[in-house]
């Protein structure tokens, strides 16, 4: 039997006022992608807005306390594979 998970994944781009860009790398303990590095990015948690879930990831990942200015939210949808686990991410949120 396979189960496909489905999520809601935040993720986003964050450019301080000399336009450099915040990335973060992955700890090298991850049991995945361990010392990658990324953009700030986790899952929605159940009863949580979009951009409550970017900003606590972000607090999570960095220790820094962000406010969004602006927001683009795309729909996308892609399967990857871990480990010989395949797994599902949708993203649908409307443009705001």
């Amino acid at each position: 039997m396979s189960l496909t998970r489905k999520a809601i994944v935040v993720a986003g781009i964050i450019v301080n006022q000399k336009c450099e860009v915040l990335i973060v790398q992955r700890n090298p303990n991850e049991k995945n992608y361990a010392n990658k590095w990324e953009l700030p990015s986790g899952k929605v948690d159940p009863g949580e807005t979009i951009k409550q879930a970017f900003e606590r990831e972000v607090l999570e990942e960095t220790g820094l306390k962000v406010k969004l200015s602006s927001i683009r939210w795309p729909t996308s949808q892609f399967k990857y594979t871990i480990q010989g686990r395949t797994e599902t991410r949708i993203t649908t949120q409307k443009t705001t």
